[in-house]
């Protein structure tokens, strides 16, 4: 059971996360990817208190080398789940790339930019915010905790957040041979790009497109050929005898990422079948398959035509 305080009696209502921009360019990162799904903590016993749904705040300070300055609160959202052990390899947003090799201790959250970040002198002022641990204790190690007055001081602030979650995804994977990737950006002119891969990763452009449909469409005859030499997963659709947890056990054939709750995944039941599932939480499929198809470049686009359709029915 999560504990309600910590060890010198601070009853715990949410968490504040720093960051110093010379060691991660957290503000960079935060406008590149639109959110922040992990932070790293110290190994502490504070680890043991957080908790999913529990809410959290991003703070920067620190200089970086551009000449941004000055401490803002500048994220809001809550935890997602349990700490875990990784390195940051790949991230660019690290300062020192040898430091992002390290191993470190990570916190999952979803934390989403604030539109009107909340600047230190803000916070300093305010006569509950300036007893906070992150204004009285500002050497201490991630994460500072929040009381609930001061939680709820900071929830008179706006709040705003910058939400665009996850852009929408589709990943094909089908050896050396056949992997592929669609993914959108809003801010390219044909926000749809689709890429695939060689053997040793290196990324090949395929082109850009104005619609899920036509990227698809694109390489519908390639993904044909890879369902066709893809793996069969097991007769029960990738869950292990006996376990009803849904728990995935064999690799997809594709997964489409489209939106915050709409996600599913492709696998291969038999030699000339791929059955669609959807995922209503990480690694938990719905039971049953939401469609079942012969050819993985003709049900795919079918998909396609569908997620657009849906889409173009709640926008109107």
């Amino acid at each position: 059971m999560t504990a309600a305080s910590t060890k010198d009696g601070r009853p715990i209502a949410g968490w504040v996360f720093k960051a110093n921009r010379s060691v991660y360019d957290v503000e960079s990162a935060l406008e590149a990817e639109g959110w922040v799904n992990g932070w790293s903590v110290h190994e502490n016993y504070r680890v043991d208190l957080l908790a999913a749904g529990q809410p959290c705040f991003l703070y920067v300070s620190g200089k970086h080398p551009d000449g941004r300055d000055g401490g803002f609160i500048i994220g809001v959202g809550e935890i997602a789940g349990e700490a875990f052990s990784a390195t940051g390899s790949g991230d660019q947003f690290w300062g020192d790339p040898d430091v992002a090799k390290t191993k470190h201790r990570f916190v999952s959250m979803e934390v989403y930019p604030l539109v009107n970040p909340i600047p230190r002198e803000d916070i300093v002022d305010h006569p509950i915010l300036g007893q906070t641990e992150l204004i009285r204790s500002p050497q201490m190690s991630n994460p500072s905790v929040l009381r609930p007055d001061e939680l709820d001081a900071l929830r008179e602030f706006d709040l705003a957040v910058d939400y665009c979650g996850p852009d929408p995804i589709l990943g094909v994977f089908g050896g050396p041979s056949g992997r592929f990737l669609i993914d959108f950006d809003e801010d390219r002119e044909e926000p749809w790009s689709v890429m695939t891969f060689d053997e040793e990763d290196n990324e090949e452009p395929l082109g850009t497109f104005e619609s899920f449909v036509d990227a698809v469409h694109s390489i519908t005859d390639d993904l044909t050929a890879v369902g066709e030499a893809a793996q069969v997963a097991f007769p029960d659709h990738g869950k292990k005898d006996g376990d009803s947890s849904g728990e995935v056990v064999v690799d997809p054939v594709a997964v489409i990422s489209w939106s915050e709750d709409v996600n599913f995944t492709v696998i291969k039941t038999d030699a000339s079948t791929f059955a669609v599932f959807q995922i209503d939480e990480p690694e938990q499929w719905v039971e049953d398959p939401i469609d079942v198809f012969k050819d993985l470049g003709a049900g795919l686009l079918a998909l396609a035509h569908q997620l657009e359709l849906d889409e173009e029915e709640v926008d109107a």
